[in-house]
């Protein structure tokens, strides 16, 4: 009955579409799509959302594919198109990134600088705002810090890192704005050396187009091996409720995760146990106080 279902809707989409019936046709491939997420609905979907100019809409759809749009010059363009016109540059540049063929990805670099390069000549007087907003963002509590790097995201690249290098060294902003930024410089993959004030209240110096990505170092890979060898089999519940907490703890110890997780099998162990409520494992010092310290900057999060 199901599948009838989506049979008689994809006839109906499609029959819309030979109508010009945009609209129409977007409503029908949206309820197929709730149905049955796949990739040839997804890009009619995103699609009918530029054809209708409904760019948020289709950012929306494009991310559940994203890689699947990376492969053709036609593809990127849309993409460019669908980010540019929602004034979404720094993610932009962080999903173009991931392109592989270097002709593509020249072409695609040279295509969102012009955008940008268009953007700074239309939208001066906005982005004269947001980059007040997002310099001075130290200025706040956590909440409103957070609310004014997410404006800074709609920044073109280069203002965007200018100002995003200075907060990197400012005692004012947030640890976790800090960290977020950092993560941004390493899906950028900038490639000149960068200051930033860390966790531990030290100035280090990286060049963040040479790092190894948090969740590809070695000691990602034993978290996850231990996490799936304890609970994998047995206890899917913690599992689902631990791994994501764990994935975000990893990361938010970019660029330092093996002096921050020394030993990873026991403390893969001993976030199950805290988990769980048992007994906790013995774990080394320096790494039970980088813990202690995630846990209070996570609390912000909720408060």
């Amino acid at each position: 009955m199901e599948e009838n279902k989506q049979d008689l809707l994809l006839l109906q989409a499609q029959q819309a579409v030979d109508e010009r019936a945009w609209s129409q046709a977007l409503a029908l491939y949206e309820e197929l799509y709730q149905l049955e997420q796949n990739l040839a609905v997804n890009q009619q979907l995103v699609n009918l959302a530029v054809r209708l100019e409904q760019f948020q809409l289709a950012q929306q759809y494009l991310l559940d594919y994203v890689e699947k749009y990376l492969s053709t010059s036609d593809d990127v363009d849309n993409v460019i198109l669908i980010f540019t016109k929602n004034q979404n540059y720094i993610i932009c540049h962080e999903v173009i990134n991931e392109i592989t063929g270097p002709t593509l990805y020249q072409h695609a670099q040279q295509e969102l600088a012009l955008k940008e390069d268009e953007a700074r000549l239309i939208l001066q007087a906005t982005f004269k705002a947001r980059i007040r907003e997002f310099k001075y963002l130290g200025i706040h509590d956590f909440a409103a810090q957070y609310h004014s790097y997410q404006t800074g995201l709609q920044l073109p690249l280069r203002e965007h890192i200018a100002i995003a290098k200075t907060l990197l060294l400012d005692e004012d902003v947030s640890d976790l704005v800090r960290i977020t930024i950092l993560a941004s410089f390493m899906a950028l993959k900038i490639k000149e050396d960068v200051s930033f004030l860390w966790l531990d209240n030290e100035i280090y110096t990286r060049k963040f187009s040479d790092l190894v990505p948090p969740l590809a170092t070695e000691t990602a890979f034993i978290i996850q091996d231990t996490l799936y060898d304890e609970l994998g089999d047995t206890d899917p519940v913690t599992l689902a409720g631990l791994e994501q907490n764990i994935i975000l703890r990893i990361k938010a110890a970019f660029p330092f995760v093996e002096q921050v997780i020394t030993d990873p099998v026991t403390w893969t162990k001993y976030q199950i146990a805290r988990f769980r409520g048992e007994e906790l494992p013995d774990l080394n010092e320096n790494d039970i106080r980088w813990l202690l310290k995630f846990d209070a900057l996570f609390a912000k999060i909720g408060n």
